[in-house]
Parts: C-alpha cells; structure tokens; sequence
C-alpha cells in the first residue's frame, strides 16, 4: 500500500485476514438531511443504516433552526426527533453545533446562515443549552462548526484566531456541563491558499500558536481525495495531506504535543459521477481503501462517509452524487462494499 504513515504500529487486519476496525467509529455524515424526512422515511432510512453495521451518525443542529428569535425560547421539535430515531437504532451522533440565527451573526455578514457568530459566549450558551439537553440522552462528543478554513462555511472569512475564540468559549462551557464529553475541533476542508479559503495544515498551525491545544479532544478533518484513491500519493490530495506528507496533519499535531489525540475523518467520500473521471467502481474502492487505511492508522479513530444518499438536482454535478444510495433508493457498489468490510468483523 502506498504511502506508510507515522505511527502505523498496528495491524491492520485479524489472524484471519479480515480487516480489524473493531476499535473504530464507522458512520454517515448526513449533514441536516434527516430533517427533511416523514416520520416513515427517517425510520426506514436509520433502519437500513443500522442493518449496515454502521453505529455512527454526524449531524447538524444548527443555532439557526433552534433560536431563530432572540427571545430566550428553544425550539426542539426537529432535532428531538432525530435524536430519539436515532436512540431506537442504537446509533451514536456527533451533532456539529454551528450556523448562528440573523440576530447573532456579525453584521459584515449577517443575511448569510455561515456568518461567524457577533458573540462567542452567546453561542457557547447555545451549545451549553443543547448538551444539557441531549447529554441525558445519550448524546457525548460534540463538534465545534464545519470547515471553519473554508469561506464557505466561516464569513466573512476564515480567521484562525477567530475560530480559536469561538472554541475555547464553547469548549469551556460544554465542559461545565459534561467533563467527560468529547469535543471536536471543526472539520478542516480541503483547501488552497486561493479565494478566502485557508489551507488545513496552515490553518491547523495557526490553531496551535493561537493556543487551541487544551480546547479540542480530537481533531475533525475532512481527508478527499477524489478522483485518486486513499492510495495515491499526491501533493494536493487532503488524504495524502492527513499523514503521508511532510509536513502533514499528524505530524503538526506530534510537534505541538498532540500526538495522544486522535484525528477524527467527519466527511470522507468519492463522488460516483459528475465528472469523466468519476464512477461507481472508484466510489466503491475509495471506500476500500480508506477502510483499508484506517485499520493500519492507531491515531485515526472514527471515518465518517459523505453521504448516506445522493441530493436531488443535477446529476452532472458532482456534489449531488455522493452517496451509496441513488435518489430512487437503488443502492451503488458502494453499498455492498460497505456491507461487507463492516460485516467481516
């Protein structure tokens, strides 16, 4: 296999030649998808998740949809629902707390739902509120925003030290609430240095030297790779990036006194179309091979897979295909592969 990682010190396979993931968190990144259903389709959707072998699921509540009013008042209906389906599957969730209300959001940005909140202690309040909710159900790992490197989820643009604020805040109250939960960093994107966006391992560097290292017990990555596999070495691809180059994700994290925390991968995924360089046969082996991967990787403990099921739309756009499911509900090789690296363990 191409490209040996530091720290690879463990097998990654059984006596038997399966694959050992039984220390890993397998599950779906499904974003806030799962709002969007009936009562029946929910059910049927978890259910066929769970028959998977998956046992995790990475959700959104978003401060948005929960306090749209600034009155004081919470709205719980939408995410009570999932949180419970989710409970009767016996899946686990890391809800990824981000996306102020209009009335929270800093003014340079304040008509667009990623605008940065104006207060960090109003939102930690927030994330306060919703762990003492859920913590009781079962609910205790936590992840602070999406892709805070990425002008696409962080306006008015992605600040290093800014994200850093907005953690320590959030970290500290939720710890007041629950010492023993787990919370995340928010996922790096894939990025260049181009268009507002940040590159992770610059922005990572950035997080450390503006004193991020004692709020965040695991660190949320989003390692694509697409249209090269887990497998392939390359310069630009975020897996590659994680440990396989130098400097890499792992290797920032061991300089500055990390290396005990684990790197949690919340989107991982392959497009099955979109682009002539995109198919079904490629989605199925980039599952292959991060799994792969991942049994041979001690620090990288959970995989994410972005998505459960496609989005409707244009189905020449690659962001629209990536699940293993197909909008008519048929399943892609990626099902199956799924199923069966899952169930050999």
């Amino acid at each position: 296999m191409a490209g040996a990682s530091t720290g690879q010190t463990e097998a990654g396979t059984n006596p038997n030649g399966t694959l050992n993931l039984s220390s890993k968190k397998i599950g779906f990144s499904v974003g806030g998808s799962l709002k969007s259903l009936s009562n029946q389709e929910l059910d049927q959707e978890l259910a066929d998740i769970s028959s998977l072998g998956i046992k995790w699921l990475r959700i959104d509540i978003g401060w948005d949809l929960v306090q749209p009013v600034d009155n004081g008042q919470y709205d719980w209906t939408s995410t009570d629902r999932i949180v419970l389906a989710a409970r009767k599957y016996n899946l686990q969730l890391l809800p990824v707390l981000a996306y102020a209300p209009e009335w929270a959001r800093q003014p340079a940005c304040k008509t667009n739902f990623v605008c940065a909140p104006a207060d960090n202690a109003a939102f930690a309040n927030f994330a306060q509120q919703v762990v003492r909710r859920y913590t009781p159900m079962g609910v205790n790992t936590w992840e602070i925003w999406n892709e805070p490197n990425n002008n696409s989820f962080w306006l008015p643009q992605p600040d290093a030290a800014a994200y850093v604020e907005l953690l320590k805040a959030t970290y500290t109250a939720i710890k007041q609430v629950n010492p023993n939960a787990t919370v995340l960093s928010g996922g790096l994107s894939p990025a260049e240095n181009i268009s507002g966006h940040i590159a992770p391992r610059d922005f990572l560097t950035a997080m450390y030297q503006d004193g991020a290292r004692n709020y965040f017990d695991a660190l949320s990555y989003h390692p694509f790779s697409y249209p090269v596999l887990p497998d392939d070495v390359t310069a630009w691809s975020s897996w590659s990036q994680m440990s396989d180059l130098d400097p890499s994700i792992r290797s920032i994290m061991v300089a500055n006194g990390d290396g005990n925390k684990q790197v949690w991968a919340t989107e991982y995924g392959t497009p099955s179309g979109g682009a002539s360089n995109l198919n079904e046969t490629l989605q199925a082996l980039s599952f292959k091979q991060a799994l792969e991967q991942m049994g041979n990787k001690p620090w990288l403990g959970a995989m994410f897979f972005h998505t459960y099921r496609d989005s409707p739309g244009d189905p020449n756009q690659a962001t629209n295909d990536f699940g293993i499911i197909r909008t008519d509900g048929s399943r892609k090789p990626a099902y199956g592969e799924l199923q069966n690296m899952l169930h050999q363990q």
